[in-house]
């Protein structure tokens, strides 16, 4: 604004009024002008050629608008108000978006947003899921739905990214279990929007899982440390593990493969006479062989068979491990021992390449074998373990083929044949 600007008011309404200059054949002019919302024609700019004429005209403007909202009280003139000022930043009026918002409404054939609480949205989505969920999935999500409508105490039309990230937040749980609780709320959000219980742009689930930039920290050691598991405590989980899963935690502790690549191989897979184990081309990196060192030819030999070597899905993996770790805590327990056993994801996995990496002198090999560098073997998982506790970790075999420990253990020579030993003396009792 140049000098000489004022404003005209009216109750609450406030119209600024300013002096612009005009240049009109070669000539310079004084003109006052301002500018305001009308809720017919919307945002107008009025020109007077001099400042009484303006500040007339102004303060008529400004008594209509004052008369005009104190004819809406209460609520409805607050959101009157907030509505004038949305509309405001379009350059619209109020009536002309919501002109546009009904005739985008009838275009897309969305129905108006019914309202519902939280707990009836989850009871239903509950109900959807009978038919195409099993019942440990519905379970799991009615209790994690239920814990989080219990204790966030908001409609789900109000909760905001913020809220729901101070809830997860505050949870007294680790990052997977976590990570769970956020894919439920997800799993409400999607099936509210799609009954129109929440509108199709509802974002606060999506401001709460925006992923924030990590920071790059340099990978070392302790990036895996608390991955990494015992050979004691591997010890003592064979001979807990339930005998149709024991394939699984053997190949994925002395071999490394994935989970997902244990549950699909087959007993043909394994070429004992080249001590390889073929993984499938269905998995994540596709059809590769594995080196089978000389202690898991001796644990696999005497449980040979036919089909899947482990012959059960992702959730009886599941259910299996845990239960052989709170078996195993309960041996601990007995013992007097102050250690307890954790389920750590991929801890196998990463042990098993701390311990190729410390015994096998051609980290190429363990490279390819694993999916790793060469540089994040030698600077990572050749630091994560000590050598003495890698030979541990290749020594753990069944108590009838001790002389398997005498033998190298990338050696590629069939190996002797393991007699098998009664259940209770091979550990798997």
């Amino acid at each position: 604004m140049s000098g000489g600007a004022f404003t005209v008011r009216e109750g609450q309404v406030r119209i600024p009024v300013w002096s612009s200059p005009s240049v009109r054949r070669g000539k310079t002019y004084e003109r006052w002008e301002f500018k305001f919302h009308d809720p017919q024609l919307g945002r107008l700019r009025i020109r007077r050629a001099t400042r009484r004429a303006a500040a007339d005209e102004a303060r008529k403007i400004a008594l209509r608008i004052a008369r005009a909202e104190f004819t809406v009280k209460g609520r409805q003139a607050a959101d009157y108000a907030e509505a004038d000022l949305i509309a405001a930043r379009w350059g619209v009026s109020v009536a002309e978006a919501m002109r546009e918002f009904d005739a985008a409404r009838r275009a897309r054939a969305v129905s108006p947003i019914v309202t519902k609480s939280t707990a009836d949205i989850i009871a239903e989505l509950l109900k959807e899921l009978e038919t195409d969920c099993g019942a440990l999935y519905r379970r799991d999500l009615r209790l994690r739905l239920g814990r989080f409508e219990k204790e966030v105490r908001v409609p789900l039309a109000q909760l905001t990214g913020p809220a729901l990230n101070d809830w997860l937040g505050a949870l007294p749980v680790g990052a997977r279990t976590r990570k769970n609780y956020r894919a439920a709320v997800g799993a409400l959000v999607a099936f509210a929007k799609f009954r129109d219980y929440l509108p199709a742009k509802f974002a606060a689930f999506d401001d709460a899982a925006r992923r924030r930039k990590k920071s790059k920290v340099k990978a070392g050691p302790a990036s895996i440390e608390g991955k990494i598991i015992s050979p004691e405590h591997l010890r003592i989980l064979i001979r807990f593990m339930p005998r149709a899963a024991l394939p699984g935690l053997l190949m994925g502790a002395f071999a490394g493969l994935r989970t997902s690549e244990c549950l699909k191989v087959q007993w043909s897979d394994v070429d004992w006479e080249e001590n390889l184990i073929r993984v499938p081309a269905d998995t994540k990196t596709g059809e590769r062989f594995v080196p089978v060192p000389a202690n898991l030819r001796a644990w696999l030999e005497p449980l040979r068979g036919a089909g899947r070597m482990v012959k059960m899905g992702f959730s009886g993996w599941s259910q299996a491990t845990a239960r052989g770790v709170r078996k195993a805590n309960e041996f601990l327990a007995r013992e007097h021992s102050g250690e307890r056993m954790r389920w750590k994801r991929n801890g196998l996995r990463h042990t098993a390449a701390s311990c190729h990496a410390l015994m096998n002198p051609n980290l190429a090999e363990v490279a390819d074998q694993f999916g790793h560098s060469v540089k994040m073997l030698r600077e990572v998982y050749r630091k994560a373990m000590k050598p003495s506790q890698a030979k541990a970790w290749f020594a753990i075999v069944p108590d009838a083929a001790d002389k398997v420990i005498q033998l190298s253990i990338f050696e590629q020579s069939p190996g002797p044949r393991v007699v098998p030993a009664p259940a209770k003396a091979a550990g798997l009792g």
